[in-house]
């Protein structure tokens, strides 16, 4: 015999329902819960914090590269101003010439009324250490107007034929614009520096840039006693 669980009465076997009560002599276990599992979710305050580390990243990445494209500036700026300017302008022995040489034309531009002269050279070492020729030359407005120099005219240095580089443009007066203009009258003497090998002859020519005419057309003496051993670095 077995008894119910609910009343304790005496329950036939094989019964499933107490005779006394009427209620199930088995309990059944609860079932568990069927509801789907919740999603995972990241804690909020890991999240906020993911937030501030990749914006800490983000600034620091744009600072950097602003300090680097400022740092790129500051050096092409200062090479810039240093192939500019030169740290010997002393003539170096012999190689000075005072009048133009064996050119093919006058000094004066018949066609604008611009009076172009040739006055001197002289090599001398830039910043980096290459031979360069420095030439002078004196530009004078006789026009009734304003004129610019470097609008009209260009100045070029020829060895074997090819062209030099110019590393320099520039005056002696710094009240003179950077574009040489020059008021009715007015006169300027413009420097300018070419790379050049100091053992060959030098053309120098002023004329304009299609080449149609030449409003200076001389030659400068070589000194192979100058050549450097260091050109061209």
């Amino acid at each position: 015999m077995k008894h119910c669980p609910h009343c304790n009465q005496p329950v036939p076997r094989g019964t499933d329902t107490c005779p006394e009560c009427g209620k199930p002599l088995k309990r059944t276990a609860p079932q568990p819960s069927e509801q789907p599992a919740a999603p995972f979710e990241i804690p909020q305050h890991l999240t906020a914090n993911g937030k501030k580390t990749a914006a800490a990243i983000m600034v620091i990445l744009a600072v950097i590269t602003i300090i680097a494209l400022a740092i790129f500036l500051t050096i092409m700026g200062d090479m810039i101003r240093r192939r500019s300017r030169y740290s010997n302008r002393q003539p170096r022995n012999g190689y000075v010439t005072t009048a133009p040489g064996s050119g093919d034309s006058g000094s004066t531009d018949t066609q604008s009324g611009a009076e172009i002269t040739f006055l001197d050279s002289e090599v001398t070492k830039d910043v980096f250490h290459n031979d360069v020729l420095v030439v002078r030359i004196r530009y004078q407005n006789n026009e009734e107007k304003n004129m610019h120099f470097v609008q009209k005219y260009r100045i070029q240095v020829f060895q074997d034929g090819v062209s030099c580089q110019e590393t320099m443009l520039d005056t002696d007066d710094e009240s003179v614009s950077s574009v040489f203009e020059l008021q009715p009258g007015a006169s300027v003497v413009i420097k300018a520096a070419f790379l050049v090998d100091p053992a060959k002859t030098s053309q120098l020519i002023v004329g304009d840039y299609q080449d149609t005419f030449r409003a200076l057309d001389t030659e400068i003496a070589p000194a192979p006693e100058l050549a450097s051993t260091q050109h061209g670095i």
